[in-house]
């Protein structure tokens, strides 16, 4: 019998859950939205990844981003409730943990060569114009590592069927270093630098960090109307003290527990880049 998955974006930590729970090309695959959000979620018959129901895994609801609640990301409450024991899968959930938590990576794990991520990125980036081919294939993705045992702590190897994947990623580092000149950069009041970007390219926290920015602001990866759709996101400092004043300004800021990424509503918001980097040296 076929299962029903609800997902509002195929990032790895959403479909990297759906694997887990024992996804396969079979079953039905429902793009998240504001208005069924709530039925969905009382529906002990379909599967809601990071839709919402923090920690509700009883009701099939896997999600971490209620800031009320400490949990970890939906792929390790989906290893835990399935009660997985397997060692390689445990460090393929553990590797996407720290992806999703935008977590410093040890030094080990900066051997010349293609990582994970970078290959689930380009993944995304080759099928960019449709979330549920984005989720087919990022399943794809996973269940050949969990197949043939690799190791996402190395660098991959070349699987014929990932070049394409290599080839956009590094596609997309080359047209995001032209915008580096874009950033600006701005001082918090504890002498940390900060920068915004505002590109339609994936990738503007890392590369903001590669120029040595402590704080990152991305803005414009989607625009609704004249609104942005914005991150603010460190791996060394947790972003939430942030939330209480973007909240009063304007509803729907949020982010998962860990704090290390906040977000604009989905929309985007009507927040400017002089709003938001003066919240940020005034609170850092």
């Amino acid at each position: 019998m076929s299962n029903t998955f609800a997902f509002q974006k195929p990032d790895m930590d959403t479909v990297l859950t759906a694997v887990l729970l024992g996804f396969d090309n079979a079953d039905q695959l429902l793009e998240f939205s504001p208005e069924i959000s709530n039925d969905l979620l009382a529906r002990p018959d379909i599967f809601c990844i990071e839709c919402g129901g923090s920690g509700q895994v009883d009701l099939r609801n896997f999600d971490h981003h209620d800031t009320r609640y400490s949990l970890p990301p939906a792929c390790v409450q989906a290893y835990i409730c399935q009660k997985h024991s397997d060692t390689n899968l445990f460090q393929l959930v553990k590797y996407v943990q720290w992806v999703d938590e935008g977590r410093r990576f040890p030094k080990s794990h900066c051997q010349e060569g293609i990582y994970l991520s970078s290959v689930y990125s380009g993944m995304l980036l080759m099928y960019k114009g449709s979330k549920l081919e984005q989720f087919y294939h990022g399943a794809r993705l996973f269940n050949l590592v969990i197949e043939k045992k690799i190791d996402p702590w190395k660098p991959v190897p070349e699987i014929s069927e990932w070049l394409p994947y290599f080839h956009h990623k590094k596609f997309q580092k080359q047209q995001l270093e032209k915008f580096a000149s874009d950033v600006n950069y701005y001082q918090t009041n504890s002498g940390l630098t900060a920068g915004y970007l505002c590109a339609n390219i994936p990738g503007i926290h890392a590369l903001l960090r590669r120029l040595g920015c402590i704080i990152s602001i991305a803005a414009g990866l989607a625009k609704h109307n004249d609104l942005l759709y914005t991150t603010i996101s460190s791996n060394q400092l947790s972003m939430l003290k942030l939330l209480p004043e973007l909240s009063r300004r304007e509803k729907g800021w949020g982010g998962p527990c860990h704090g290390n990424i906040i977000a604009s509503p989905q929309k985007g918001t009507r927040l400017s880049e002089r709003d938001l980097a003066t919240l940020v040296c005034k609170k850092f």
